[in-house]
């Protein structure tokens, strides 16, 4: 899977946005099966931040598909996040050809500044 984002930072207040490529190169990957975005904590775990509505995939042995995750800056409450870096943390299921299914995370570092 390749994440891309558009830019380096965010402004505090608008739209992040991440396109996820997922390449399938045997058996199947599927998801997202969630998408969560979360900020480090001070005694060194993670806060969850916003659960994202996403529409999963399932992307088969030797074709692929692109995903957008969008992110409005704000916390599960509605209300804007103030500046900082934010972990994306999405899940996929991937079943390699003759394997069981296991969970793949893919997690990008958003910048949101002023």
């Amino acid at each position: 899977m390749t994440a891309v984002l558009p830019r380096d930072g965010y402004h505090a207040g608008g739209q992040a946005q991440l396109m996820l490529e997922i390449v399938c190169r045997s058996g199947t990957i599927s998801g997202p099966t969630r998408a969560d975005v979360v900020i480090a904590s001070i005694s060194g775990g993670n806060v969850h931040v916003r659960s994202l509505v996403v529409v999963p995939v399932t992307v088969t042995a030797g074709t692929q598909s692109t995903i957008s995750v969008v992110w409005d800056q704000k916390n599960d409450e509605g209300r804007a996040v103030t500046s900082d870096d934010f972990t994306l943390d999405v899940g996929f299921d991937s079943a390699p050809a003759q394997q069981a299914q296991r969970p793949v995370d893919v997690r990008v570092t958003l910048t949101v500044g002023p």
